[in-house]
């Protein structure tokens, strides 16, 4: 099964507000969501972080989500959406592809995908993911 999320905006103010702590909470929640619904690979399209340079807090919550995600075993694709640095979301991409962590920053990049085979495979189905960021 594959899971599909996106403008995550981790490190987001909403009127002042410090949304850091429920991001945390959304983000274990769906930790929980991928182990109940076995989900074998997930996309995360865009808008990882809510500023193009995202605070340490976010960028600290957004490597404790990826870390849980690596534990998991499960094939996962990143791309940048207009809110994301590219270069710092992709300054580890090469090392999380040992972990089935996919980054691409940028239409260049998706190139790469030929180069590594394919993202999604089972046995009953096979799909090429065509990835463009933002």
């Amino acid at each position: 099964m594959l899971l599909h999320i996106s403008d995550l905006h981790i490190g987001r103010d909403l009127n002042g507000f410090n949304l850091i702590n429920d991001q945390r909470f959304a983000l274990n929640q769906l930790i929980k969501l991928i182990i109940e619904r076995k989900i074998k690979y997930l996309v995360l399209a865009g808008d990882i972080f809510d500023k193009y340079n995202p605070s340490n807090e976010a960028q600290e919550l957004f490597d404790e989500f990826i870390t849980n995600i690596s534990k998991l075993n499960i094939r996962t694709i990143i791309i940048a959406g207009n809110h994301d640095s590219k270069v710092k979301l992709s300054y580890l991409s090469t090392f999380l592809t040992k972990d089935n962590i996919y980054i691409f920053s940028d239409i260049n990049r998706g190139e790469g995908i030929k180069k590594r085979g394919v993202i999604l495979n089972q046995a009953s189905f096979k799909n090429y993911v065509s990835l463009i960021s933002f």
